[in-house]
């Protein structure tokens, strides 16, 4: 994210206004993904994608769990 917004819309940026993004980010979605979270163990078929991602030392895992077309990510630090 820093990357595309230094490169690409020449916006100079840190890491604490990143992570403020993020957790904005996160609280406005929450409900979303809590409502989505609460349906994956009633799912006949759920389908789940592990991407591993990588951010100066730090490594991670966005996991995305599919239910009836419906994407369910969540990110895992690792």
């Amino acid at each position: 994210m820093a990357l595309f917004l230094e490169k690409v819309l020449n916006q100079p940026c840190s890491p604490v206004w990143v992570v403020k993004l993020q957790n904005q980010g996160t609280a406005a979605l929450r409900p979303c993904y809590d409502e989505l979270a609460a349906q994956l163990p009633t799912e006949e078929q759920l389908s789940i994608d592990e991407t591993p991602t990588k951010q100066g030392p730090d490594s991670a895992f966005v996991i995305t769990s599919h239910l009836d077309h419906q994407p369910v990510p969540s990110l895992t630090w690792a």
